[in-house]
């Protein structure tokens, strides 16, 4: 048995904005606290999507969670 497998990118075809983190989830964490700031939650994610920090501790920093 052979896998089959589809693979979408996101961008441009489930979401309509070219910059997730700033279009998307920035306004939504500003939201829930306006001290957080746009150029830490973008070094915040490339640390975790580059496996620096765990997801969880950026989360907590976000204001989700513990760290």
């Amino acid at each position: 048995m052979s896998a089959k497998w589809v693979v979408l990118d996101m961008m441009g075809v489930i979401l309509e904005v070219g910059d997730d983190v700033n279009d998307l989830l920035v306004p939504c964490l500003r939201k829930r606290n306006e001290a957080i700031l746009a150029e830490g939650i973008d070094e915040m994610d490339v640390e975790a999507s580059v496996g620096e920090i765990p997801s969880s501790d950026s989360w907590a920093e976000c204001g989700f969670g513990s760290k």
